[in-house]
């Protein structure tokens, strides 16, 4: 932005912004070619009235040229093509850019006017997202999920799509209905038109269903013809929103919305997949600095080339995609026969969580929002395979950006403030990391902690600060709703609330270290290995049954290894299958829960199935033992649902982990990374226990969390001596 262009300083005082009056085309060739603008000043409370820009800056090795005040500016590719598209046709209009408003080469000026975005971005008329130019089919898949997104919204879809998961399984768990016999007749036809033009006609919000004689008539017909017919229910669907408002909308309505997209009678290709995937996929979805920029304004809009479609109606088309998938996706788990190849396909293919974060952070916001602890949870946590759940973490640029694009929308952002927290590009990204975990710490959130992984895509960062520049996965616990309360819970540390007090260790005005109230419980006496693996992060696909149950025996095998611990080899059992799965299952809501003993049945269902291969005798015959026991016999079937779920929580858990035994003979799972000498910790206010290396200088560093077994209700506290663990 140095070109020719000089910037004038803003006035603070006045809290002044830039504007950008984008020129319209005075049709010569140049201004064809370039697009033009001007900028002024503006104090933002003055309330002026402008568009916002949202959008990703693109490769900045790709760039073109624009006119600013008559001065040729470089700006990138993309931000060109929006300017293109957007140009008006005659009287100019004022549009917020930050690559033009903000000085970018002003680091103090940047740091100010970031804290002033989110005022900005909700002070603007609207935001106009910008997606990018048209592609081979972008402009069909607008114009499908403007047709569709209006039913869907027309159904209250923009709010959730909880409400159809459940209208629709119920749905779809009539027999046959979602494969009625494969070959249909013109009069089956004809009834799925007359359906589908009743329902469309009955989708309304806040209004009885209307009476379809004609209709009914017709299908009374075909019953009386003796011919196979589907007729409508013909109740109503209540829903509730997020904010507590009651919406009314005709059963009919919500049917004919699965209909249309579910391939409920073997219809194929009825939704432009591959279309709307790249579309949901595009750049602009994965980058941390429009969370807030889509999440603030009250009207927004995205556009792909020369299509538009509102915020709200694509929040409902992507609602009611979501629900229409899980109903798909819980029907293939139960009985993966009942599907078409066109319906497993709807049921397996993820790749709208970045989207439907993005999406959802309107109503989130105005229902309170988020505090950051939250915010960094949901944009940096993700999932390890990503071949198949997509990618699920927001990106920057600068890794600063991942706090400072947040702070915006965060529910807490005075209290952060007070703590020291708020955007400042003065400083380094590293300074700036430790800043937020000290500020987050002293807010409580000590199981933060757990996130705090190795190795760090920023190595220069000290062990307890978690690297939010990339994804965060792995962990034992998930989050409820509100992305702060754990989910299943432990109590490693004590039950009781703890406010903890934590120390910096500063050298050179610079943080670094933190000391925190704890403990050195144990020590890792063996570190376990999974036979025949090159990477524990690598999920195996090829036979997974064997892959599981070497797994589980390896975590079996360290028992053998300490005299403390286990009295038999059901003990044995207990503890290794609770150990293998990080101490929670997956319960029948598809949650995260404490597992205890309710996978020991799956868990011999398991071996006894691959029991040929089991090379230990002691196991084999503890195994054999545990079946020939009347008190299982009858119980041990051939993969069950409940040892088709083990196989998956045993491999998911274990990926980037390995087994090992304390001194006092605890199983644990934990971080590949750990080292024999390794020692177990417990920090007070943290739910889970931790791995940490002591150092030569009294130190330690943080390996990871872990799963303790029989310590993770606190078993350990009454034993133990608090003081002060020092972190670097």
């Amino acid at each position: 932005m140095a070109d020719h262009y000089k910037y004038h300083p803003l006035d603070r005082s006045k809290r002044e912004i830039r504007l950008s009056s984008l020129l319209p085309n005075d049709g010569t060739r140049k201004s064809k070619l370039i697009p033009a603008c001007h900028l002024f000043h503006v104090a933002l409370d003055e309330k002026p009235n402008f568009t916002a820009l949202s959008y990703v800056w693109g490769d900045p090795k790709d760039r073109r040229v624009i006119l600013v005040d008559g001065f040729p500016i470089s700006v990138t590719r993309n931000l060109y093509d929006a300017m293109m598209v957007l140009r008006p046709a005659n009287a100019p209009i004022t549009i917020w850019i930050d690559a033009l408003c903000i000085n970018q080469a002003d680091d103090e000026e940047k740091s100010w006017q970031v804290g002033l975005m989110a005022e900005i971005y909700g002070h603007s008329s609207k935001v106009v997202a910008w997606l990018g130019p048209a592609d081979q089919d972008s402009d069909s898949v607008m114009d499908y999920l403007n047709d569709f997104g209006a039913r869907a919204e027309a159904c209250g879809a923009h709010h959730s799509p909880a409400p159809y998961m459940e209208a629709w399984n119920e749905l779809a768990a009539e027999p046959g209905a979602l494969r009625p016999p494969s070959k249909f007749n013109v009069w089956d036809a004809l009834l799925d038109d007359l359906i589908s033009e009743a329902s469309a006609d009955a989708c309304g919000i806040d209004r009885e269903p209307k009476s379809y004689a004609k209709t009914w008539r017709k299908l009374e017909e075909l019953v009386a013809d003796g011919r196979r017919a589907r007729i409508p229910r013909r109740s109503e669907v209540r829903i509730q929103t997020p904010a507590g408002q009651r919406l009314w909308f005709s059963q009919e309505a919500a049917d004919s919305l699965f209909y249309s997209i579910s391939g409920w009678h073997d219809q194929h290709n009825l939704l432009p997949l591959d279309g709307i995937k790249r579309l949901f996929t595009r750049k602009w979805w994965e980058r941390v600095w429009v969370l807030q920029e889509i999440a603030l304004p009250e009207d927004a809009e995205f556009l792909c080339g020369a299509k538009r479609i509102e915020r709200r109606r694509c929040t409902a088309a992507l609602n009611a995609f979501t629900a229409c998938q899980a109903v798909l996706a819980s029907k293939f788990t139960n009985d993966p026969q009942a599907l078409t190849p066109y319906q497993v396909r709807i049921g397996g293919v993820f790749f709208q969580h970045r989207a439907t974060v993005m999406l959802a952070s309107w109503s989130i916001y105005r229902d309170g929002g988020f505090p950051l602890v939250a915010l960094l949870r949901a944009t940096c946590e993700g999932s390890e395979d990503i071949r198949k759940y997509g990618p699920h973490h927001l990106k920057s640029t600068d890794p600063r950006d991942k706090v400072f694009a947040l702070l915006g929308i965060a529910s807490d952002r005075e209290e952060l403030l007070s703590l020291g927290l708020y955007p400042d590009y003065t400083k380094s990204f590293k300074e700036t990391y430790k800043i937020t975990m000290v500020a987050l710490l002293r807010q409580g959130h000590v199981s933060l902690l757990s996130m705090c992984q190795t190795p760090k895509l920023i190595p220069e960062l000290p062990s307890w600060v978690p690297d939010w520049s990339g994804c965060l996965s792995g962990v034992l616990q998930s989050v409820e709703g509100d992305h702060v309360t754990l989910l299943p819970a432990f109590s490693a540390s004590g039950a009781e609330s703890f406010q903890p007090e934590v120390i910096i260790r500063s050298k050179y005005g610079a943080i670094e270290a933190v000391a925190l109230a704890g403990c050195i419980y144990d020590e890792i006496c063996e570190v376990g290995s999974f036979p025949n693996e090159r990477s524990s992060r690598k999920m195996p696909l090829p036979d997974v049954v064997s892959r599981a149950a070497d797994r589980l025996i390896a975590v079996l095998l360290l028992t053998y290894t300490s005299k403390e611990g286990c009295k038999d080899f059901r003990d044995r059992m207990r503890a290794a299958v609770r150990t293998s799965v990080g101490g929670v299952r997956i319960d029948e809501h598809k949650d995260l829960a404490r597992v205890g003993d309710d996978r020991f049945v799956d868990a011999i269902e398991l071996l006894q199935s691959f029991i040929k291969h089991i090379k230990h005798r002691r196991i084999k015959v503890g195994v054999q033992n545990l079946v020939a026991n009347g008190a299982l016999k009858g119980r041990i079937g051939a993969q069950s649902q409940g040892t088709r779920t083990l196989l998956g929580e045993i491999l998911g858990k274990s990926m980037g982990q390995l087994p090992c035994i304390t001194r006092k003979g605890h199983l644990v799972l934990c971080s590949e990374h750990v080292k024999r000498s390794d020692v177990v910790a417990l920090i007070r206010g943290a739910q889970v226990p931790f791995v940490v290396h002591r150092r030569n200088d009294g130190r330690y560093q943080l390996i990871s969390e872990a799963y303790v077994d029989g310590i993770m209700d606190g078993e350990a506290v009454e034993n133990c001596e608090w003081g002060l663990i020092d972190l670097v």
